[in-house]
């Protein structure tokens, strides 16, 4: 279990004790718990196996042990037996953005409200706003809410469940009954968000290894389909299916199970065409059922006539006719890029010093960072005011002779305020070599309100970086409503560029929207958005997104060395850099 996970169960047991009625300062304990583990960066198991963690602040003892018993089982008895005195329902409620425990306490309590259901009705029929402290605005949120909730049901973000598949394929490696290991699906296609994990095993041992599956850690139920074919269910919900298939299937059932529905039909479709029938099993003539030899997916391809289609771009949505044309596109890697932009230290909300960001982007092989804390506007964030900008400013000048042949592009993440104008006004923004711009309030404007706002800050000069374009949060919030083709069409006529943002959270720009950018000419900057160390290593989160969105490296903003960067910021502001 990784430290969100567990923070996540903190938060959550924090949640329902408030909704008991609980000593307040237990529910802080808890908030606190969980504040501490989202904030730790280091390897948790260890962390609890040396006690090491006890020296955090925010983690006592009590829930130490608890903590202890989630890493070690996988499961917390005292969280099950919270879980079990509120309705599913009411506990679902917790998940409405902006709503929290308090909030859902006072409705349970004045309307009865335990499910979505009831919360919804309440809503409709006018109940709610006639409770103190709800509204009109209250309702049309929570009913947005609501719906988003119903729509994120059953699904998980990519991190998360990446995790978990790892740990799978970990568990049967180690025990010798698979020959090759595979994640298959959406995993391997890098969707934002999973419903499962989907794995691939070719094996001389089927039922042995089935038995070993049997024994994951952590799993609330298993089920078997048939021969070959398993599932489990982890606690969460999260499942991981198994299809264990000889060596010589390996290759199609791994092709199959990787595409989508639409690019698997598509394969299908074309085999027809050759008088060839594509199956989970392989690939065959029509006359006679004989094999097509295929020891590989690419080798399948080509019996198909095809270049081989990297996972990602397995979506049905152009690839097959890119791939029979030649016009499949280099696709960025991690190793195309040379340097890392939107980067936080302590000086606003990060949890690192600018020492530490510099030391561990140029150990991690980067040529530069742009450090980019969060400017005045953002003072939940500790955003800097001018004064502490210029501070930060010569600081940065010292630390570029402690690093030297390291570049480190002084900054900001500013604000874009309602009317599309950037925190800080445009005349104090020329002290940076740098700037992402990025929305942090105001997310109920209309639609026209968001795409004019975009589209003036896109158009200035002095920003560099349109920064995770539409706000959102994966499962937990949407994006501003927004005519994202108009700002891409406005950032390819003004040179802006628009950010891939690496947070498993946010993973924006959405991917749908990279092929149309790259068309359009518009840099696309992959950045970690780091707040930590750790979080320096989202950067392949944000290339699976790239890949997916068919980005190039010549279209990536940071695939720029460290001096065809400045280059291209000159070109962007119209004047040099401020001197180092």
């Amino acid at each position: 279990m990784d430290p969100k996970q567990a923070a996540r169960v903190l938060e959550e047991i924090a949640a329902m004790l408030e909704l008991a009625g609980e000593n307040p300062f237990k529910v802080r304990a808890y908030e606190n718990g969980a504040k501490a583990l989202f904030s730790f960066s280091g390897d948790l198991a260890a962390a609890v196996a040396s006690r090491e963690l006890l020296k955090t602040a925010g983690i006592g003892a009590g829930l130490f042990a608890n903590i202890e018993t989630l890493v070690r089982t996988g499961s917390l008895p005292y969280y099950d037996e919270l879980r079990e005195r509120f309705p599913p329902g009411l506990r679902e409620c917790l998940r409405i953005p902006g709503l929290g425990a308090r909030k859902v306490k006072q409705l349970h309590d004045a309307l009865g409200v335990d499910s979505l259901a009831a919360l919804e009705n309440a809503c409709r029929e006018g109940r709610l706003a006639a409770v103190k402290g709800f509204g009109a605005r209250s309702v049309e949120t929570i009913l947005k809410g609501i719906a988003l909730v119903r729509g994120s049901a059953g699904l998980y973000r990519y991190r998360a469940a990446r995790r978990r598949a790892e740990e799978v394929l970990e568990f049967l490696r180690r025990t010798s009954f698979a020959s090759s290991l595979a994640i298959a699906g959406t995993l391997r296609r890098s969707n934002e968000v999973v419903h499962a994990i989907d794995l691939v095993a070719a094996s001389r041992e089927p039922s042995r290894l089935a038995e070993a599956f049997r024994d994951l850690p952590g799993v609330a139920e298993w089920t078997a389909e048939g021969t070959g074919k398993m599932s489990a269910r982890f606690a969460d919900g999260l499942a991981a299916n198994l299809r264990i298939v000889s060596e010589e299937e390996f290759p199609a059932t791994l092709l199959f199970l990787t595409g989508s529905e639409e690019h698997v039909g598509e394969l299908r479709n074309c085999a027809k065409r050759l008088g060839l029938e594509l199956t989970a099993g392989g690939l065959f003539r029509t006359k006679g059922g004989a094999r097509v030899p295929g020891a590989s997916e690419a080798e399948i391809y080509a019996a198909l006539g095809l270049a081989f289609i990297e996972p990602e771009l397995r979506e049905g949505r152009g690839e097959i006719e890119a791939s029979r044309s030649g016009e499949l596109p280099k696709l960025v890697s991690e190793r195309d890029l040379h340097g890392l932009i939107h980067v936080h230290t302590t000086a606003s909300d990060g949890r690192d010093t600018l020492e530490a960001m510099v030391a561990a982007a140029r150990d991690a092989g980067y040529s530069y960072a742009a450090i980019t804390d969060h400017s005045k506007s953002a003072g939940y964030a500790g955003g800097l005011d001018e004064e502490r900008v210029l501070a930060q400013r010569e600081e940065i000048r010292a630390m570029r002779r402690r690093f030297p042949g390291f570049r480190i592009f002084h900054g900001t993440e500013a604000d874009i305020l309602a009317d599309g104008s950037i925190d800080y006004g445009d005349e104090f923004l020329r002290v940076f070599d740098l700037v992402v711009a990025s929305v942090h309030s105001r997310f109920g404007l209309s639609r026209e309100e968001q795409t004019a706002r975009l589209l003036r800050a896109v158009r200035n000069p002095r920003v560099s970086v349109l920064g995770h374009p539409t706000g959102r949060l994966l499962l937990s919030r949407d994006g501003i409503s927004v005519d994202i083709d108009a700002v891409i069409d406005a950032a390819a006529e003004s040179g802006c560029a628009l950010e891939i943002n690496c947070s498993p959270q946010r993973l924006d720009l959405d991917w749908r929207h990279g092929r149309y950018a790259v068309g359009k000419g518009v840099p696309l900057s992959i950045d970690p958005d780091a707040h930590s160390v750790a979080e320096l290593g989202l950067i392949p989160l944000g290339v699976g997104i790239a890949r997916k969105g068919w980005v190039t490296p010549s279209a990536t903003l940071n695939a720029k060395s460290a001096d065809e960067l400045t280059a291209w910021l000159e070109r962007r502001r119209g004047e040099k850099l401020p001197p180092e």
